[in-house]
């Protein structure tokens, strides 16, 4: 069985979060996608595409632009 994990929407709380993402990753040796908002550190400093790209090493990553939504 593989599993993926997709994140969408606003890159926010990785530091919070990272932890528990990259535990399950790990656990299920999961393929890691997202697609994501290029608005960055709306709630906290940190918050990039460029740190998500850090941490979460995903081998597909698409970035919209919001206002375009």
């Amino acid at each position: 069985m593989r599993v993926a994990i997709c994140f969408a929407g606003l890159p926010y709380y990785i530091r919070q979060n990272k932890d528990y993402w990259l535990d399950t990753i790990h656990r299920y040796n999961a393929d890691v996608y997202a697609s994501l908002w290029d608005e960055e550190e709306v709630y906290q400093q940190g918050d990039t595409i460029q740190h998500f790209k850090e941490t979460y090493k995903p081998l597909s990553l698409e970035v919209e632009s919001q206002k375009a939504l």
